[in-house]
């Protein structure tokens, strides 16, 4: 059983809790020895809907003598749904691991016994509800800085019952602890804190502003139908995208170079900024998809982009290069739409809604369009290319949409995930076990 984005529960009787006779033999089995094994991932069915666990549902714990107790060749593993009584042998030599463990609890001291034990992790993702964080500041002062050479990535994933047990400091203090051990000074730590379950609790979208120095200052916002980021140099913040999701108290833009934002967030930007001056890349993603099916995306419908850009002051950007509007990547959604643009509406936008300094664009790309419409067809395309120095249209997605669409479905109704599919550049929430994993129950009975 999992919760869908809207908090109805989506239920799936064919897979449940595994029983504690099949997780006995489970793990029995996994203490075979598998000297040449370099990559490893269990993924084990959890009721996440619920913080209870009941007597049928013990999450299985691997023992020392996991793999034969003898370290191996192990690079990467995940590890979902179960726990670990300790660092075994063969997890010593990992150098990414994926920890959800289940319960979730994690104590600062899991974390530590984590990275001591794994003196060659370079990328370390884990879900959690912190456990004693008022342990962080004292292990802080005990423990040298700078001990642990390799680990450069880490994503934390705050476990759906988090909200009400802890405050937003907690992982503030989680963060500074990664710093303070980490060598590496440009260490990139992700901080995942969106919330599917059914109490979704809109104050976490004060979060992200309590994760970094007052103000908020982002270098890349990508703010999505389904999710939004906040990055700069060494963090970045995933929240929910269901409600506003900056004001002119949590955060400026004057440092702000890259934006990815859905059309619907236009009056929003266009309302609050006023000037981006270092903005040098703009993509907004056109809402194409509807109730109802086997209806055309026109650029000249009410509301959009277009519409909404014509009564308001231009942006002013000085400093913009690329621009590119892209149609919804879920085009196999039975709800996605054919995305038509026209051309003289895109010119009057880029002339109109948007202020920069050189005379033309560097770039300028349509994509996810599945064809123009306009009187003058010639002219329209003619008046297109003056725009910019490359114009490009083209009907496939952006490779960075389908990334961010990839992103933001990763947890809905069941699929299996990974905390480090945050940092992933592709589609890799589709490419490991969830394409293996996914769907699992709608075949066993």
């Amino acid at each position: 059983m999992w919760p869908d984005q809207d908090g109805f529960s989506y239920i799936n009787y064919s897979v449940g809790p595994v029983s504690l006779h099949a997780s006995s033999l489970f793990v029995e089995a996994l203490c075979m020895p598998a000297p040449s094994l370099s990559s490893l991932e269990i993924i084990m069915p959890t009721c996440i809907a619920f913080e209870d666990h009941t007597e049928d549902h013990i999450a299985p714990v691997l023992s020392d003598d996991t793999l034969g107790g003898t370290p191996a060749l192990l690079r990467s593993c995940h590890l979902s749904g179960l726990r670990l009584r300790s660092i075994m042998p063969p997890l010593t030599t990992l150098t990414s691991f994926d920890y959800q463990p289940d319960p979730t609890l994690v104590s600062p001291w899991n974390i530590l016994s984590i990275l001591r034990k794994m003196p060659c992790l370079e990328t370390l993702g884990i879900c959690l509800r912190l456990q004693d964080p008022e342990a962080i500041d004292p292990l802080i002062y005990v423990y040298p800085r700078a001990w642990h050479q390799c680990l450069n990535r880490v994503a934390l994933v705050a476990s759906g019952s988090s909200w009400t047990d802890h405050r937003p400091e907690d992982f503030v203090k989680l963060v500074t602890l990664f710093r303070h051990v980490c060598a590496n000074p440009d260490v990139t730590i992700a901080v995942d804190l969106r919330d599917y379950g059914p109490r979704l609790d809109y104050e976490q979208l004060w979060w992200p502003r309590r994760l970094v120095e007052q103000p908020l200052q982002p270098v890349e916002i990508e703010a999505t139908y389904k999710l939004t980021i906040f990055r700069d140099e060494r963090l970045a913040v995933l929240c929910c995208h269901k409600r506003d999701w900056v004001t002119a108290e949590t955060a400026t833009f004057s440092t702000l170079v890259r934006l990815v934002i859905g059309e619907f967030r236009w009056p929003e930007i266009a309302a609050l900024s006023g000037n981006i001056p270092r903005l040098v890349s703009l993509s907004i993603i056109l809402r194409t998809y509807d109730a109802r099916p086997m209806v055309t995306y026109l650029s000249r419908e009410e509301p959009n982009l277009f519409m909404s850009a014509a009564l308001q002051p231009a942006l002013d950007c000085p400093s913009l290069q690329h621009v590119e509007l892209a149609g919804d990547a879920e085009r196999d959604h039975y709800c996605g739409l054919p995305c038509v643009l026209s051309l003289t509406d895109v010119c009057h936008f880029v002339q109109t809604g948007l202020r920069f300094a050189s005379p033309r664009l560097r770039t300028l790309v349509l994509s996810g369009v599945s064809a123009t419409t306009d009187p003058d067809p010639v002219a329209a395309f003619i008046a297109f290319q003056q725009l910019a120095d490359d114009v490009s249209i083209r009907e496939e997605a952006s490779h960075d949409i389908r990334r961010l669409n990839a992103l933001g479905e990763d947890r809905h109704l069941g699929r299996v995930w990974a905390p480090s599919h945050i940092f992933a550049t592709g589609e890799v929430a589709n490419s490991r076990a969830s394409d293996r994993f996914h769907g699992l129950g709608r075949h066993l009975t």
